[in-house]
């Protein structure tokens, strides 16, 4: 069967399964052989060229569609599969489309109207983090926002500085805001780091799938979660004053709140599954407390774990599981946060 020259990826990665199926003729047999199972696949001409790169829940009805169409029947010479876990939904899917064109190198010519898909990714988990966040309900990364990061920084101060955040007079909490659109961050060579971070955040949700399609997790619950994350429409960027300011305990998605479910549906509370926060200070240094504490149980008599918001460090967490507060600061405490 021809299954028996593809690769089955559930826990490896998808580029390097890619790399390692071996590849079969386009004929009629070897395509009715093939499992009608999730899978992502490749057709190339008689010099090995990719032409095109597909994927679905059924890779035979797909592939054979592919190699069907009129623009192919003449170039259609060898194809590629590899099998995905009968679980996989469309995000997955496409992430395993995505990570196979990368890893090409080029954008097949069948797929030219597709090639603003195939974003440079600009957010990656490692297997281990991955693990934690799935495990644990957390997960922190040092370094995430790279080198930018001082830029990064600066241009959230800057936007402070300008009157752009406002305190929204909530009981509990001491931090100024700006809500800003994803899509339309402020202008001006003052703010273009901002956009360079906001990037990173936005891209966690289809890292989230990437990394689930090329490391494999056995949680089917958290793979849910992660196919279901989307880059919201807005982002908040906060800043706590140096007189003890903080947010007192709280879920970021609480069904026990009141206003749960209040505002534009995809901002709602409810609408947030993962909270992912990036922290923008520069000088932080130990006296300026200011952690953020996660509990590692359902209240705050739990045990719990703080982590200091020192520049550059991404903390993604479930925004249904993680209890947490900000601790009082003694020193301006600035950060952006995208909740997906």
């Amino acid at each position: 069967r021809a299954r028996s020259r593809a690769r089955v990826c559930a826990t490896v990665d998808v580029a390097e399964a890619y790399a390692s199926a071996e590849r079969f003729e386009c004929t009629a047999d070897a395509l009715r052989a093939l499992d009608d199972a999730p899978g992502v696949f490749s057709v190339a001409d008689a010099d090995d060229v990719v032409r095109f790169v597909g994927c679905g829940k059924r890779v035979r009805e797909e592939i054979t569609r592919a190699v069907e169409r009129d623009d192919a029947t003449a170039t259609a010479a060898y194809a590629r599969v590899v099998y995905l876990p009968t679980t996989a939904r469309k995000a997955v899917l496409t992430a395993a489309w995505k990570t196979v064109i990368s890893s090409l190198g080029y954008v097949p010519a069948m797929n030219a109207a597709s090639a603003a898909m195939v974003k440079t990714p600009m957010f990656e988990f490692t297997s281990a983090q991955l693990a934690q966040l799935a495990n644990n309900g957390y997960v922190v990364i040092d370094d995430g926002l790279g080198t930018d990061a001082s830029a990064m920084a600066q241009a959230a101060r800057e936007l402070f500085d300008r009157g752009v955040m406002r305190n929204l007079g909530q009981e509990g909490r001491d931090d100024d805001v700006a809500v800003l659109a994803s899509g339309q961050m402020p202008k001006g060579e003052a703010f273009s780091a901002l956009e360079r971070c906001s990037k990173v955040l936005l891209d966690i949700p289809d890292a989230l799938r990437r990394a689930c399609s090329t490391f494999g997790v056995d949680d089917d619950s958290f793979v849910a979660k992660c196919a279901r994350a989307t880059a919201p429409s807005r982002l908040m960027i906060a800043r706590y004053p140096p007189n003890g300011g903080r947010y007192v305990a709280h879920l970021d998605n609480d069904p026990n709140d009141p206003s749960h479910a209040e505002g534009v549906p995809g901002l709602r509370a409810c609408d947030r599954t993962f909270t992912c926060i990036a922290y923008l200070n520069p000088t932080w240094d130990t006296s300026h407390e200011g952690h953020f504490r996660a509990y590692l149980g359902p209240t705050i008599d739990d045990d719990f774990i703080d982590i200091a918001p020192v520049l550059g460090r991404i903390v993604v967490f479930d925004s249904m599981r993680i209890l947490h507060e900000v601790r009082p600061s003694y020193a301006d405490r600035l950060a952006m946060t995208v909740w997906t």
